[in-house]
């Protein structure tokens, strides 16, 4: 009996704008843009059983279209999705064994790097650049890749949190392959408009070190 491989059932939440979201429920795909800092190289990103932080994703969505200019207002909307993935195609980097695993696969492709006399051409202090070249070199048969990234957050002003060491952390999920999602059952909830004007009177954040 193998006891390392067995079926996985996730919901996952991710958020975007209203007009984002029926586009993927009409077409039942998601589309990405290539970016070469991508949390975990390129793919659809869900949040892993949270609602609330997907919400302010949305959000964040939403404010950009209207930084850009694209919208003058949106609805944040979030969508839930189930997807249903062998353990075998799931790297867990939350996990020993997968970090192990991912470990090897970095050295693997640093030891081909120095054959082939080929340099780096990204900087060690470049920490989400040098992350996502390695997770877009996994095999193509890893369909899902998980991580929990820590961030600073409004509930960092509780104190007793903090002094119980409970941060606001945000477990990230990259589908590599959406034949995983089942798209059948994805449903997609529009919560609270923005327009430009609420825009200028709030604030901005960074993405890649806060959790409202």
């Amino acid at each position: 009996m193998d006891f390392t491989n067995y079926s996985l059932c996730i919901i996952a939440y991710h958020g975007t704008f209203d007009a984002a979201a029926d586009n993927i429920i009409e077409t039942k795909t998601f589309q990405s843009n290539f970016r070469d800092d991508h949390w975990l190289g390129q793919g659809i990103y869900f949040f892993r059983e949270d609602f609330e932080q997907a919400k302010q994703w949305g959000k964040s969505a939403v404010e950009k279209q209207l930084r850009k200019g694209h919208i003058k207002k949106g609805k944040i909307a979030v969508i839930r999705a189930i997807l249903n993935v062998e353990r075998k195609n799931f790297w867990n980097l939350d996990t020993r064994e997968d970090l192990i695993r991912f470990n090897k696969h970095v050295l693997k492709e640093l030891a081909e790097l120095e054959k082939q006399k080929i340099e780096l051409e990204i900087s060690l202090g470049e920490s989400e650049k040098l992350r996502c070249y390695f997770c877009d070199l996994i095999d193509d048969d890893i369909y899902l890749i998980q991580r929990t990234f820590s961030g600073n957050s409004y509930l960092d002003q509780y104190k007793m949190l903090m002094d119980m060491g409970l941060r606001q952390h945000g477990t990230q999920l990259c589908v590599r392959n959406q034949h995983i999602i089942d798209f059948e059952s994805i449903e997609c909830i529009k919560l609270e408009e923005i327009s430009i004007f609420n825009l200028r009177q709030g604030k901005r954040y960074n993405r890649s070190i806060v959790f409202e």
